[in-house]
């Protein structure tokens, strides 16, 4: 008698091996995939700090509003990766939305005070968001950073006092940055 495999046992275990080898490649794939956006993300954290960092070099000891109201460029080691940033006034609420929210009595004193306080800080501070995209073939992601310039000159010391606790010292026009979820 002779001794081996059937056909359907044969196929069987090839079926079987496919699978198994199915489900590593993709597991595998999707660990290089994550592994590469974990690098973009990475690069684009890093390239968004170094031209916000040239950004704040520039201006340094200007006159915020020098700043243009955009403006954009490519990264000359960095091919697939472009960057853009758009200036704008500070938006800021009402001030009977601020003294709500920070359960002072709405008297007219304090109104007055709060709109004091929101028409200087229009006036001296602009906000600029950088954006930092990545393309390649028909992908493309978008990474941004959003920072506060502050022009002291065109504020009283009374506000300056305020502000200089939000915002740390770096000269004339001053920064504090928020990064926003990658």
């Amino acid at each position: 008698m002779k001794r081996g495999f059937t056909l359907l046992e044969v196929l069987g275990s090839i079926l079987i091996f496919g699978g198994m080898i199915a489900i590593i490649s993709q597991v595998t794939s999707g660990s290089f995939k994550r592994v590469e956006k974990s690098r973009n993300i990475q690069k684009a954290a890093q390239l968004l700090q170094q031209k916000m960092s040239e950004i704040e070099a520039e201006y340094k000891n200007e006159n915020i509003f020098k700043l243009p109201s955009e403006d954009k460029g490519v990264f000359e080691e960095e091919k697939n990766y472009i960057w853009r940033y758009e200036t704008q006034s500070l938006k800021m609420p009402s001030a009977l939305t601020l003294l709500s929210l920070q359960g002072l009595p709405q008297t007219d004193s304090n109104r007055e005070v709060v709109h004091l306080i929101i028409e200087v800080l229009t006036n001296a501070v602009v906000e600029l968001k950088l954006t930092v995209t990545y393309e390649k073939a028909n992908r493309s992601a978008d990474y941004s950073l959003v920072s506060y310039f502050v022009n002291y000159g065109d504020v009283p010391s009374y506000i300056q006092n305020i502000i200089s606790k939000m915002v740390p010292s770096l000269g004339n026009a001053n920064t504090l940055q928020k990064e926003i979820p990658l």
